[in-house]
């Protein structure tokens, strides 16, 4: 069942988070709103666009424009973990049709599944985005509820063994003021981006980039291939956690042709190519 809505405040939105219902794992069942008629914050476009360039470039501002119903959808639903501290995983869009955000749309978020591991509760989020009575984009998210009590065992240098067939592409830095602009743009005003101390108390090291700035500065730096296809499958997933300050460098990493599609593979390092913050794959 899927309940049709109106954009929440944010006085509403934060009454919905603050008096929400946890159920248990075993209670969770799927839960879906609507939103029709939605436009896209002109500060968000205008934000993203100063930073990155036209969003019709970019399939990923398909998470940008739709995150304050994401927000909506989480703040009433009843999934077992706080609202606070979800790391991101994966994010993978499909674009159906050419989408033109400064139109009103149709924005759908499910949160289909959850899923427990060692590592903690993963949770499935979907976004469809209609207009014009056409699905334009599907955006599905993987959201990580990490354990406490995970440990993670050391492991060799897996992406190092490849390292002759990787091609520089670019490379940039990013610094804790990054974040914050990255933030008003986003709205994700999540405190394991913004501040080293709240961090750790959430289980990290210090604060870590916003998994989504690295996948947009990417896409941004590959607008001229990205350009070349009218409907594409992008495919993110985010290996670590980039914290900050750091340096990223932007790699090549393989290219092949599946069926009729044309499968581009970039990963995006740290500078001494030691950890793999995120890979990317482009088909088109």
């Amino acid at each position: 069942m899927t309940l049709p809505q109106k954009q929440f405040s944010t006085f509403r939105l934060l009454f919905s988070a603050m008096t929400r219902r946890q159920l248990t794992l075993n209670e969770f069942k799927p839960y879906s709103i609507c939103v029709d008629n939605y436009y896209v914050n002109s500060n968000t476009l205008n934000g993203f666009e100063k930073m990155f360039g036209s969003v019709d470039s970019h399939p990923t501002f398909i998470f940008n424009a739709a995150f304050p119903i994401v927000l909506q959808c989480i703040a009433q639903s009843s999934i077992p973990s706080s609202l606070l501290g979800l790391l991101h995983l994966s994010t993978e869009i499909k674009q159906h049709h050419q989408h033109n955000w400064r139109m009103p749309s149709e924005v759908k978020v499910t949160i289909e599944d959850i899923v427990s591991n060692d590592k903690g509760l993963n949770y499935k989020i979907v976004t469809q985005v209609h207009q014009l009575q056409k699905l334009t984009l599907t955006n599905t998210n993987w959201l990580l509820d990490k354990s406490r009590n995970y440990k993670k065992q050391t492991k060799s240098n897996k992406h190092g063994d490849n390292s002759h067939s990787r091609q520089q592409v670019s490379q940039y830095d990013i610094t804790q003021k990054t974040a914050l602009r990255y933030a008003l743009v986003s709205k994700d005003f999540n405190p394991i981006h913004l501040n080293g101390w709240l961090a750790k108390n959430l289980g990290l090291k210090t604060s870590v980039m916003h998994g989504m700035y690295n996948a947009h500065k990417v896409m941004s730096l590959l607008s001229k291939e990205i350009n070349k296809a009218k409907n594409s499958h992008v495919l993110i997933e985010f290996n670590r956690p980039c914290f900050l300050p750091n340096t990223a460098i932007l790699m090549l990493e393989e290219t092949e042709q599946v069926s009729d599609n044309a499968v581009i593979e970039y990963g995006l390092y740290s500078e001494d190519g030691k950890e793999r913050f995120l890979k990317l794959n482009f088909r088109h």
